[in-house]
């Protein structure tokens, strides 16, 4: 990798986003009502200015952003239109905040394809200009115009155990990730019966990709995607829950305390994680 693309990667993690973005805020800040549309990304939290998100209008780091009344993590990655009170923040000097009041989705915003991947026993949606390959079991999503793929999903050789990592659940399934969360570089790693599917995506490989923002709102995407997940051998749930199906069910238990329909109970198969399975009474 050459210096410059290292130095590029460097600045794509999230720690390094103050130190990376670049352009000074207007000497004054009008405050008062203001409104803008722009794409969501979320920061580090920091104890010396406002800010949980930020605004990336044009490729851009325009505004911090805070809300009481709104959760702005559940637009992270997403273009949308904000409305509320713009203030100067903590250092003058610094971005400005926005407290946001409304939050909508911008008209016309990307739309996400759902991809079923029967092999992997998958089934995840993911934005329309993330362009899919399946072949041979592993699914690749690649941007335009890129050579590398952005995101790998594959099944690794079975028997393998979960690599070590910070702990997680997806789908009612535990998993791992062996990477910092916030790094735009993930391997994601999920147990699925005898084996494991591992999760690689990988921005600096993508050659358009220019600015730390650029990174952050693919992270976001990704981890968007990744929240969509879920496994077809468990879409037997909507007819466990109606009383028809099989006796072994959904997930349930763990530390998410995921619960059964009425009629069933969890039958605890994993005592240590206590992990098991719905059943009916």
């Amino acid at each position: 990798m050459s210096r410059a693309h290292s130095t590029i990667f460097v600045c794509f993690t999230l720690a390094a986003l103050a130190a990376c973005t670049s352009g000074k805020p207007p000497s004054t800040v009008e405050e008062g009502p203001a409104s803008a549309t722009g794409t969501v990304i979320p920061v580090e939290i920091s104890f010396v200015r406002r800010g949980t998100h930020a605004l990336v209008i044009g490729g851009k780091t325009t505004y911090y952003l805070e809300s009481k009344s709104e959760s702005l993590q559940a637009y992270e990655g997403q273009t949308v239109f904000v409305k509320g009170t713009l203030k100067k923040n903590t250092d003058p000097e610094d971005l400005p905040v926005l407290i946001v009041d409304t939050v909508k989705m911008s008209h016309g915003n990307e739309s996400l394809h759902s991809w079923e991947v029967p092999t992997l026993n998958l089934r995840i949606k993911a934005p329309e200009t993330w362009g899919a390959t399946i072949e041979d079991g592993v699914v690749t999503f690649s941007l335009v115009g890129e050579e590398s793929p952005l995101l790998t999903i594959k099944k690794l050789p079975s028997n393998r155990s979960l690599p070590r990592g910070s702990f997680l659940y997806a789908a009612g399934r535990r998993g791992s990730r062996t990477t910092p969360e916030k790094d735009t570089m993930q391997d994601v790693y999920i147990q699925e019966t005898e084996t494991v599917i591992h999760f690689h995506f990988d921005v600096s490989t993508q050659k358009s990709i220019k600015t730390v923002e650029e990174g952050q709102i693919l992270l976001s995407e990704f981890e968007n995607l990744f929240s969509s997940l879920t496994f077809l051998s468990d879409q037997s749930s909507s007819s466990l829950a109606s009383g028809t199906g099989a006796s072994i069910g959904i997930p349930c238990g763990g530390i998410a305390g995921i619960l059964c329909p009425s009629g069933y109970f969890c039958d605890i198969t994993d005592t240590v994680e206590n992990i098991g399975r719905c059943r009916a009474l």
